[in-house]
Parts: structure tokens; sequence; C-alpha cells
């Protein structure tokens, strides 16, 4: 069965996604074979009937009664995530968070590679990181496209992150993971995740201050 063949999977179940393969790696780990949808929905906080229509637009993989094969739902997810392909990543703009998710297990052991390193600092350029060497940020298309670099994580000053953007897309980089307040501006063949770290502590502070 080919997973990809539904083209119009909601965006909300994609998002889900990554939480599927956490909850049942988990379950694995656990030696847990089989799981309902109404227990996979309790330790998730999902609702069970949702899972059920998440999982159903990818083909049938339970059993009345009985419940999912918890490493057939697993392989499903990881396929679907494309982890079974190696992710090399280059990371534009070296600081204490880009270094932290270079390194970061829950990645590295889903495949995804930190193999290059960019800074448009004179001062950051020729250190290792990881042991490899920050190369000037200007030479980065010709990097990506001889060691097949797939993805670029940007953590480069805001008036520094468009041209990071569009070095990347000028490479042939299809996703860009942006840590960064800049919003930026890509072709639509381009998907960019924005994760702005300002949000969450912002979003505590007002409940707190009621």
């Amino acid at each position: 069965m080919d997973l990809y063949a539904n083209n119009r999977i909601p965006q909300a179940v994609i998002e889900r996604l990554p939480l599927y393969l956490r909850y049942l790696t988990k379950l694995q780990r656990e030696g847990l074979d089989i799981i309902s949808s109404h227990e996979l929905g309790k330790r998730m906080g999902v609702r069970s009937s949702q899972i059920r229509k998440d999982f159903a637009l990818f083909g049938e993989f339970g059993v009345r009664g009985m419940g999912y094969d918890t490493e057939v739902l697993l392989s499903m997810v990881k396929k679907l995530l494309g982890l079974e392909k190696t992710w090399n990543m280059a990371f534009l703009g070296i600081c204490d968070l880009s270094i932290a998710l270079s390194q970061y297990e829950p990645l590295t052991e889903h495949g995804f590679c930190a193999i290059a390193f960019f800074d448009d600092e004179s001062s950051m350029v020729g250190k290792r990181i990881n042991g490899i060497i920050v190369r000037e940020l200007s030479s980065l298309p010709e990097v990506v496209r001889d060691l097949d670099i797939k993805m670029g994580v940007i953590t480069l000053p805001v008036s520094k992150v468009q041209e990071g953007a569009d070095l990347l897309v000028a490479a042939g980089v299809k996703g860009i993971w942006n840590f960064t307040p800049e919003k930026i501006n890509v072709p639509l063949d381009v998907e960019v995740c924005n994760e702005d770290l300002s949000i969450g502590p912002l979003t505590l502070s007002y409940f707190l201050s009621r």
C-alpha cells in the first residue's frame, strides 16, 4: 500500500504524527505489542475517535476487539515521517541553541545529522563545533550541494535571517527550521517551520499575571 497516495492529509493530522511517533516508541520500549485507540488516546490526551480517523486515512491497521499492533503502527508512522532516510542538516548561526539542537538526542536518534555549520561573524568562522569547522555564510550554497544537505536550521541575527534563507533556497534546500521571530519569504515549494521561543514564556506570563 502506498501511504503517500492520499495527498490531502489535513495539517492537524500531519502535526500529530510526531506525537504518535513519541508514544508508540515508548509503548514498544515498554514491551506493549497491542494498544487500543482508547488507551492510546488516554495516554496522548487525544479522543479515541480522532485516533481511529487519523489512522483510517492511511489504511486498515486495527483489529476489531483487539486494537492496533504497535510495531506495525510505529513502522507506518516512521515511513510517513520519512524516517527511513538520513536527513543532513546545516545550521546557520552559531549560538548555544544551535549547538544544543545539533546534539539533541530525539533528533539524532531519528537520523537528523548536523553536518555543516555556518556563521556571518568572522570571529566564529574556523572554529569547530562537534568536530565540524564553521564556514562562512557566503559559502553555503556550494557546501550544501556537495554534502547533500536537505534541511537548514536558522538561528541567525534578525538582520541576516532572510539572507540565510535565500542562500538555502538557492542551494536547493526545501525544508527550513526557523528559530527566529523574523518571517521569511520563500518559494511555494519550500516548507518553513517557525519556532518563536518567546511565545511560550509570554503566554505563561499572561496567565501568571492574572
